[in-house]
């Protein structure tokens, strides 16, 4: 928005998640910045658009748990599982993201099921968005951009939801675009498997303006150093994926030994009551890992403890080990020029020193809410 806004666009946003407040810098450059709710301003926003220089960013936070059931969809699933419930909330998901439990089969169809509902509302959602487009007259001259920040997963990597790992139905997500009708640049779309960092400098680029020196090269130009994706401060553990094709190497660097009670404490810390019960606060349990964090190289690891690399590849019917340590080694070098390319060059991260906003108790508990545990990453 910042770019844009120098190159004279107006620039206005419609946040649907908590996490996406002002209060946390996320209004940065936006001239406008709204709460999207049911997307009713939204729609009158993009039906009234004139055809001046906008920017228009809309967050639609489904399919994201909470799941709600949505009865006038339920025509969409395949299957209706018996006792559907109104509502699954992170508090339900939360005790399957410990690898260790297992997720029952029945609970997993009902997950899938409330999942599958919310993310046709999302579709339903962002039909209306691109109908009210069409209705202000705009839609040939708009670059469009539709893409996610991550997938769920149901126990295809061992875990639930997302953020535990980088596993394929984490990582691999939609990306449409579509160009204004006669743009004179063509997109230089690799076939295979791209990075979203990369549509940044696309939109700044195709509004005349200059990406930042460092920025991953548009997707106006030629590149094939596959797709990086970046997950820190684990139970110990960083986490790295670069995807080449239909091949992914999954780096893990360990930074600490493992917190016994870290799936208990992310449970205690979205509201949850682990048994028998927490013997130290939750704040002990993350503080030790941000501390270790803070005093090893992230990419490397620890001394002694070398990164784990696995090499899979993707198929239709998932992913599949690959035994190939020629390809491991050349695809853990481009992982690693990535990650400098990226970054710039390795350091320990050291502890955060910016000022952390504070939060109203009602705040705390709508993070909590959408599954974001307090007193920790």
């Amino acid at each position: 928005p910042e770019a844009l806004k120098q190159a004279g666009y107006h620039t206005a946003a419609f946040r649907s998640n908590h996490w996406l407040d002002a209060q946390f810098g996320y209004n940065q450059g936006f001239d406008e910045f709204r709460y999207l709710k049911e997307g009713k301003r939204a729609e009158r926003y993009l039906a009234d658009l004139k055809g001046g220089k906008e920017l228009v960013w809309i967050h639609i936070l489904a399919p994201h748990a909470p799941y709600v059931r949505r009865d006038p969809l339920l025509d969409r699933l395949d299957e209706v599982p018996p006792d559907l419930p109104s509502e699954v909330k992170p508090l339900d998901l939360e005790p399957y993201y410990d690898p260790a439990m297992k997720l029952p089969a029945e609970q997993e169809r009902i997950f899938r099921a409330m999942y599958r509902l919310n993310a046709a509302y999302a579709d339903q959602v962002l039909s209306r968005l691109v109908a009210a487009l069409k209705h202000s007259g705009q839609w040939n001259k708009t670059l469009l951009v539709v893409t996610s920040d991550h997938g769920e997963e149901f126990g295809e990597n061992g875990q639930i939801a997302h953020g535990g790992n980088l596993g394929h139905v984490l990582v691999e997500v939609p990306l449409v675009i579509k160009l204004p009708a006669g743009f004179q640049r063509r997109l230089a779309m690799p076939a295979g498997h791209v990075a979203n960092v990369r549509v940044t400098p696309t939109l700044i680029e195709a509004a005349g303006g200059k990406p930042e020196p460092g920025m991953a090269p548009s997707f106006f130009q030629p590149f094939d150093k596959g797709a990086l994706s970046e997950l820190y401060l684990g139970n110990g553990v960083n986490r790295f994926s670069l995807v080449q094709g239909d091949l992914q190497l999954l780096w893990e660097s360990r930074f600490a030994n493992p917190e016994p009670d870290y799936y208990r404490a992310r449970y205690a810390g979205i509201g949850g009551q682990p048994v028998p019960p927490l013997t130290q606060p939750v704040e002990a349990v993350f503080g030790r890992l941000e501390k270790a964090f803070a005093d090893v190289l992230p990419l490397t690891g620890r001394r002694g403890d070398p990164p784990r690399l696995t090499l899979v590849r993707w198929t239709p019917n998932g992913t599949r080990a690959v035994d190939d340590p020629r390809q491991v080694n050349q695809m853990a070098r481009q992982l690693k020029n990535a990650w400098m390319a990226a970054n710039g060059a390795e350091a320990t991260p050291g502890r955060s020193q910016g000022q952390q906003p504070k939060l109203t108790p009602k705040e705390e508990e709508e993070l909590k809410a959408l599954g974001y545990v307090a007193g920790g990453n």
